[in-house]
């Protein structure tokens, strides 16, 4: 099984030269997992794009940080499941839509 990058809808693209989630030989890895939603990526990779000066992220209380962190977890590893299942079936990696496991699991996009 070659190196394949797990994405998910619910987890916010970071715009940085790294991936959250690779899987690779049946082994899932995932990356440090900022606590940012989408809404500050967005304007980070804005303010990267534009060559403005860096937001300052405002810490929000451990709980609800923690709480990002989780659930951003839990859709990647859903999807590196899927990924190992369909491969050990079929013999070849199977594409679904990005993001499916959280739609099937009925969680809504995350809050702003």
């Amino acid at each position: 099984m070659e190196k394949r990058v797990i994405r998910d809808v619910h987890v916010p693209k970071t715009g940085v030269p790294f991936n959250l989630c690779v899987v690779h030989k049946g082994l899932g890895y995932v990356s440090d997992l900022p606590p940012f939603r989408e809404d500050f990526w967005a304007n980070l990779r804005t303010a990267r794009e534009r060559r403005l000066p860096l937001p300052t992220y405002i810490r929000k209380p451990i709980k609800e940080e923690e709480e990002i962190i989780m659930n951003h977890l839990q859709l990647l590893l859903e999807e590196c499941w899927f990924q190992y299942k369909a491969y050990v079936e079929s013999g070849s990696l199977v594409t679904r839509p990005v993001g499916a496991s959280a739609l099937r699991r009925g969680l809504s996009p995350p809050l702003s």
